[in-house]
């Protein structure tokens, strides 16, 4: 791998493109929430909505409703829950030149941010 265009990986692993990539992870996340919760019968629905930075997932039930928000920052994707950031995450290459989200010292891909911000949503 001594010929990696690390600039042009990296370019494509930007804040913008990652974000874009987690929200059309969170919609397939929403339809198969939604059809599981179909096939059990329970009266909870899951929705998603997208305006420029900012993604919310909402969780609407007997009880009222819950949700959990996806912001673009200028550094970071913050997930917050109830007003109060639950994590962030920021782009960056791992040393096998994969785009994954820094959490701290975790490194997750795409389908482990979503789950670790919505697992208590559908669940």
């Amino acid at each position: 791998m001594s010929d990696f265009n690390w600039v042009q990986a990296r370019a494509a692993c930007s804040l913008p493109k990652v974000f874009k990539l987690l929200e059309i992870g969170v919609r397939r996340d929403v339809d198969v929430a939604n059809a599981i919760a179909k096939e059990g019968g329970e009266p909870t629905t899951f929705s998603v909505k997208v305006q420029g930075n900012y993604c919310v997932v909402m969780r609407e039930h007997v009880e009222g409703f819950e949700s959990v928000e996806f912001l673009l920052e200028q550094d970071r994707v913050s997930v917050k829950e109830k007003n109060e950031t639950k994590f962030f995450g920021t782009p960056s290459l791992n040393a096998d030149g994969e785009c994954r989200l820094f959490v701290g010292n975790a490194e997750l891909e795409l389908w482990q941010f979503c789950k670790r911000a919505l697992e208590s949503l559908f669940f």
